[in-house]
């Protein structure tokens, strides 16, 4: 039987292209037997760390818990440092019979009498050494409470009846230059008793400043009405009186006073104020009482319009305002005289 050629060319491919078929079976049977082997190996691979440059591998494992005791929440702590804040990390039992120590036992300053103290206490730290202690203020005597009262009700009812008006009616049409301009002038009228004070005290520099500021200021200052020596040069105001060098003397204050219209006081200051009075010009150059009343009082207005504020806070804060101006008071005077 005679083929057409082109059969016969198309019998001829069949016949080899079958056996090439038989290698490629077998390269796929040898594929996934390489596939099996090779599976151990990449389970090791993925444990290792890239980062680190450290592979975990099963073998190693069980050498480091061997290595550490066969703990295996140490061996978590070393890998995972952190693992307790990330996960709940088992704790081992403290040994049968022991009970836990408290950790304060271990401050070395915690009293040992008592092992559960409080090593933070006041008890157990001393005082520091280089702290400035303040010196204790003396009491202050008030024999006479139940007129100090009464006096300080009538002064407290003048004060809101007559100055607190009339101060807020000054502050509110007079310009605040001016009424420091006054209240300046006022303070250089006080420079006499002060000047008097520092040399009672023997205060030499503190008098020598008096004398300056009184020059500098009446000469360049307008009469005293502008703070030239402080606002200009820096030379602060002496803060003396009479009752003051009375007080530097080792003189007590004795029982507390409350004056009338002048306000709190003590014995000791009392003749202080006297004193001063005696030396302030005013009380030599104005004619009559008449002239002198209108001055102090236009004075005690001025110094109404500044503190008008402060008053109204500290009666609204004070549980006994009675009281708190009395402390007030002494606290500042025993300052004044200690330094």
């Amino acid at each position: 039987m005679k083929l057409h050629p082109v059969s016969a060319i198309r019998s001829f491919q069949k016949n080899q292209a079958a056996p090439a078929a038989k290698p490629g079976h077998g390269l796929r049977v040898l594929t996934v037997l390489a596939a099996l082997l090779m599976f151990p190996v990449a389970s090791q691979a993925a444990l290792y760390d890239r980062e680190s440059d450290t592979a975990f591998s099963t073998d190693r494992f069980r050498v480091e818990i061997q290595e550490l005791g066969g703990s295996l929440p140490v061996l978590a702590q070393t890998i995972v440092p952190n693992a307790d804040e990330t996960q709940p990390s088992l704790e081992e039992e403290a040994p049968a019979g022991e009970e836990p120590i408290d950790p304060r036992l271990l401050d070395d300053a915690a009293p040992t009498d008592d092992p559960f103290a409080d090593p933070f206490g006041d008890a157990v730290y001393e005082e520091d050494p280089f702290e400035k202690k303040q010196p204790d203020i003396p009491p202050l005597s008030d024999p006479f409470e139940g007129f100090n009262r009464s006096m300080y009700t009538f002064n407290d009812t003048v004060y809101e009846y007559g100055l607190r008006p009339v101060g807020e009616v000054f502050r509110d049409y007079v310009g605040e230059e001016f009424r420091i301009a006054l209240r300046n002038l006022y303070n250089v009228l006080l420079a006499p008793a002060k000047l008097v004070s520092c040399i009672v005290q023997g205060k030499w520099k503190k008098g020598g400043i008096v004398l300056l500021r009184t020059v500098m200021n009446v000469t360049f200052g307008w009469g005293g009405m502008l703070d030239v020596a402080g606002q200009e040069y820096g030379i602060e105001a002496v803060d003396e009186d009479f009752g003051q060098a009375l007080g530097f003397h080792h003189i007590g204050s004795g029982p507390y006073i409350m004056l009338p219209f002048f306000g709190p006081s003590t014995a000791r200051d009392t003749v202080g104020l006297a004193v001063d009075s005696v030396l302030n010009p005013l009380f030599w150059l104005i004619p009559n009482a008449t002239v002198g009343a209108g001055v102090t009082t236009g004075k005690v207005v001025n110094e109404t319009s500044f503190i008008i504020d402060d008053k109204k806070a500290l009666d609204e804060s004070a549980i006994d305002p009675y009281e708190s101006v009395r402390d007030f008071y002494h606290q500042i005077r025993v300052r004044k005289i200690r330094e």
